[in-house]
């Protein structure tokens, strides 16, 4: 799992060219969030901004999979977002 609203910017760079590598992305999915807080109540949200980079990352990238976490967050903006993208 990669919550990069939990990891500073440049290990996310870091994460995405490594991840970048990998070959038969099909086998593969991207975690990404969070996009709520969750049981601990103080888990960093993802910026709209950052939740568009990282969606816009997978699909250029050949991720055929994304799961988001804490979905109770998903509001119309991230539906936009996906829909955009998709």
């Amino acid at each position: 799992m990669w919550y990069s609203s939990m990891r500073p910017l440049w290990l996310n760079h870091l994460l995405m060219r490594k991840m970048n590598s990998i070959g038969d992305k099909d086998k593969y999915s991207l975690s990404i969030g969070t996009i709520a807080t969750g049981a601990k109540g103080n888990e960093p949200i993802m910026s709209l901004e950052n939740f568009e980079r990282d969606i816009l990352f997978a699909k250029n990238n050949g991720f055929s999979r994304v799961i988001i976490f804490r979905l109770g967050g998903l509001n119309k903006k991230h539906v936009q977002i996906i829909n955009k993208i998709r």
